[in-house]
């Protein structure tokens, strides 16, 4: 859980669990499919500030405060949704995920028999360099990771910041590398 948010308290809108499970968790998938993707929220809030970023607003939080869910929480909730609802992939909700924190639910997977369940979610450019760069990208894919939604959006003809997302165009060629290894 996180501190002081009741999230098992938020209503999932006018479905049933099981409908909800069987209907609205069919998402396209660069993965073999078909994938049964369960969506599961990791965390709020988001360190950068993007001129364009939707999430400050969807989320009702626009003060660069990131409050991660325990890894053990996470966890717990992605066994159970393998292995009563069948789930065989997950779709991380973060406004742009921790991938150190992303390792440490996988651990806790490890931890209670799931092993490679793939885990996607989105994550800027720069963070996935700076993962590269850290050693944990590979421990990441032997994991599960296997899509990463990379936010680019530094346009191919400058190497400004014009977004405000805090990195270059060498850095997002860099991120881009790493993921088509």
């Amino acid at each position: 859980a996180i501190a002081g948010v009741a999230l098992h308290a938020i209503p999932v809108s006018s479905h049933t669990l099981d409908e909800y499970l069987a209907v609205q968790q069919r998402f396209p998938a660069p993965l073999v499919p078909p994938y049964r993707t369960a969506t599961v929220l990791m965390g709020t809030g988001c360190p950068h500030s993007c001129f364009f970023c939707q999430s400050p607003v969807e989320f009702r939080n626009d003060s660069r405060q990131v409050l991660l869910r325990d890894p053990q929480s996470a966890a717990g909730e992605i066994a159970w949704l393998v292995r009563e609802h069948g789930a065989d992939a997950v779709f991380a909700l973060q406004p742009n995920l921790v991938l150190a924190h992303l390792l440490e639910v996988y651990e806790a997977l490890d931890a209670r028999g799931v092993r490679g369940l793939p885990i996607a979610g989105f994550v800027r450019a720069a963070d996935v360099a700076r993962a590269g760069r850290d050693g944990l990208l590979g421990p990441l894919v032997d994991a599960g990771v296997r899509v990463l939604s990379l936010g680019l959006d530094i346009p191919y003809v400058t190497r400004e910041d014009r977004y405000g997302k805090e990195f270059d165009f060498s850095t997002m060629d860099e991120a881009v590398a790493l993921c088509t290894r």
